[in-house]
């Protein structure tokens, strides 16, 4: 029984043509809002460095600096492109992957956060994959982006993680946790990165996981959720081919 059921598209088509007015607007708007930030951790990082003897409470603002600026960076960057997904945008530089090594990384990335959340990860991988070809940079924000909605969706003491199969589309990422069942609403919209921002009033982990699931369909992919045994399935379906051209 397949527990996904059948496959629907959650975010409004995008006609394949870019809109070449929106994709310039956003690169001057990256310039614009990302070069300064950028620029503030820069100087932040060096006040922090041991070059500067600090009074603790100062070094402790820094502290608060960086994290703040780090946050605005990657909502920027996730803004960037669920954008870039709107208007048609997004460029995709494709490569064939062993995906063992990126998938092993974003698993030690997850399990420094759980440990510190009281999460139990559990990780099932096979010892070898057949390549797919991937974008690596998108790949990693998709990565990113599910860990980190099935990590806040499951609390101290309970279990979360990531199962991986060979399959003769492609390679299935199933990344599961034991928080609470979704509702029914909220299993049509998993996917629906306007749904998520606006229903949770900000740009957190589930509008990630919406993006996440967005640019697996741009390569060409399934993005699916289903439900088994108490569990929240999210897979992600990244094909044998690559993107469609």
């Amino acid at each position: 029984m397949d527990v996904f059921g059948v496959h629907i598209r959650r975010n409004p088509p995008v006609d394949r043509k870019p809109d070449d007015s929106a994709v310039r607007f956003l690169s001057l708007a990256s310039h614009d809002l990302r070069g300064p930030l950028a620029t503030v951790r820069t100087y932040a990082a060096l006040l922090r460095s041991p070059r500067f003897a600090l009074d603790e409470r100062v070094r402790s603002a820094v502290e608060v600096m960086l994290r703040n600026v780090d946050r605005a960076l990657a909502s920027w960057d996730l803004l960037a492109e669920a954008w870039r997904l709107d208007v048609g945008g997004l460029r995709l530089d494709t490569r064939e992957e062993d995906l063992l090594p990126a998938l092993r990384a974003s698993a030690e990335v997850a399990a420094v956060v759980a440990r510190e959340r009281g999460v139990r990860l559990e990780l099932s991988l096979p010892p070898v994959l057949t390549p797919v070809r991937v974008d690596p940079d998108r790949l990693q924000l998709v990565l990113a982006g599910a860990w980190a909605h099935v990590l806040d969706r499951t609390h101290a003491g309970a279990i979360a993680g990531l199962t991986v199969r060979d399959d003769p589309a492609g390679c299935a990422l199933t990344f599961w946790d034991s928080g609470p069942a979704l509702t029914p609403d909220g299993e049509a919209h998993a996917f629906d990165r306007r749904w998520q921002a606006l229903r949770q009033h900000e740009l957190g982990s589930a509008f990630r996981m919406a993006v996440a699931g967005a640019l697996v369909e741009a390569h060409g992919g399934t993005a699916r959720v289903g439900s088994l045994s108490g569990r929240t399935l999210f897979e992600f379906m990244l094909p044998r081919g690559g993107p469609p051209a």
